[in-house]
């Protein structure tokens, strides 16, 4: 037979591990914005460093480093291709 101190630690770990997943889960959630919040102010900074405004990044899409795109430089009316 079992007593009440066995339900009682099979309870007790069951509520270990339920609360370990889930601030597991919240401390990636939280580990993928800040990633995210990181790449957004990573690609701001890299165009104001540059002083480059990107045509093709206003629809939201991230070209590869190979591929071609317009770019206009701020301070004069030239534009160039990088």
């Amino acid at each position: 037979m079992y007593t009440w101190d066995d339900y009682f630690a099979v309870i007790l770990v069951a509520l270990f591990f339920i609360i370990k997943e889930i601030i597991l889960h919240i401390l990636t959630s939280i580990y993928k914005l800040y990633i995210i919040f990181r790449l957004y102010f990573y690609i701001i900074t890299k165009q104001e460093l540059s002083r480059v405004s990107i045509v093709h990044f206003q629809c939201g899409t991230i070209l590869p480093r190979q591929t071609k795109f317009f770019a206009r430089w701020t301070e004069g009316n030239t534009e160039r291709i990088f």
